[in-house]
């Protein structure tokens, strides 16, 4: 929770940055900052052992009894589940208020404002290209709402919710497990919460960075940020030094990008010639195990994992 309160403190620090006033100098700092938060976002994201838990419970367990524990705790909020429910919550103010979309009230317009910054990232926070929902997104999807039964909606959201630890608590008192299988549990459920909340701090960085520095960077440079962030952050310094980015890098990386991780040893590739090595080395490990830490994921401008294009780390 500490690293993730730290990368989410850090992403907020980006808006405030005062662009006018930084030299390339500060703006290259700024990048290598943000790659390097990044980066730690990543470890935090995707080393984790709850998968090494689920099997140990299923193990002890069962499968039936598994699904009923296997919900999540009580922590906190994550965005993807709690969206639709501040929409709702939304909705009900302009359907019980008998508002206008074309005249709706001020309280209402900051509300729908308040819900785009605190939402709008989440439809394509990793892509290279500048994606996310726009307030007429959230109005189009609000005139839908208004015409459904929104209380029973809310209602059914709450009561899952509850039902689920409710559920939980049952099958934990019929279970009676002794203290090591019941840390096990609450250790499984924590993990769970934290993969998804690290996720999506470290995807909400990126998403913070693309929109503040990144495409500071890339109008110093006069280039699309989807291209930018297809350097490593220390070659983006290296072009706000000199003034100009490496192209032929860019297109090569944009064509096909690998990061290789073969006998403890680090390398890329980048090009056409790696289109196709995916499925080629998947061909190879379709009959053997891997975990979740022999794979690597991000971005070239973090120096991480490519997930979607390469870009930062």
């Amino acid at each position: 929770m500490e690293i993730v309160n730290e990368i989410s403190d850090f992403s907020a620090s980006l808006a405030k940055l005062e662009f006018g006033a930084m030299s390339n100098s500060d703006i290259s700092e700024s990048v290598l900052d943000f790659a390097r938060a990044y980066t730690k976002s990543l470890v935090q994201a995707w080393t984790r052992p709850d998968g090494f838990l689920e099997n140990e419970l299923k193990t002890a367990i069962g499968e039936a009894n598994f699904i009923k524990i296997a919900t999540l705790p009580e922590m906190g909020e994550l965005a993807y589940s709690q969206e639709p429910l501040d929409l709702l919550y939304i909705a009900k103010k302009i359907k019980d208020g008998m508002a206008s979309f074309d005249n709706l009230p001020e309280e209402i317009i900051s509300s729908i404002d308040d819900h785009v910054e605190k939402y709008s990232w989440l439809k394509g926070p990793v892509a290279s290209e500048e994606i996310n929902f726009t307030k007429l997104d959230y109005i189009l999807r609000l005139k839908n709402l208004v015409d459904t039964d929104i209380d029973t909606q809310i209602e059914n959201i709450l009561g899952t919710r509850g039902n689920n630890q409710k559920v939980y608590k049952e099958t934990i008192k019929k279970l009676q497990p002794d203290a090591k299988l019941l840390k096990l549990t609450e250790a499984m459920r924590t993990f769970t919460f934290l993969r998804t909340f690290a996720i999506e701090a470290s995807d909400r960085l990126f998403y913070s960075a693309k929109n503040t520095i990144l495409k500071e960077a890339a109008t110093r440079l006069n280039i699309p940020v989807a291209n930018l962030i297809m350097l490593e952050a220390q070659e983006i310094a290296k072009a706000l030094e000199i003034g100009k980015a490496n192209h032929k890098t860019i297109m090569e990386r944009k064509d096909g990008f690998a990061i290789l991780w073969l006998d403890g040893v680090i390398t890329t590739r980048f090009g056409l010639n790696v289109a196709g090595m995916q499925n080629e080395v998947a061909a190879l490990f379709q009959n053997t195990e891997m975990s979740q830490s022999d794979i690597i994921r991000g971005f070239p401008g973090s120096s991480g994992v490519a997930r979607e294009s390469p870009g930062l780390c």
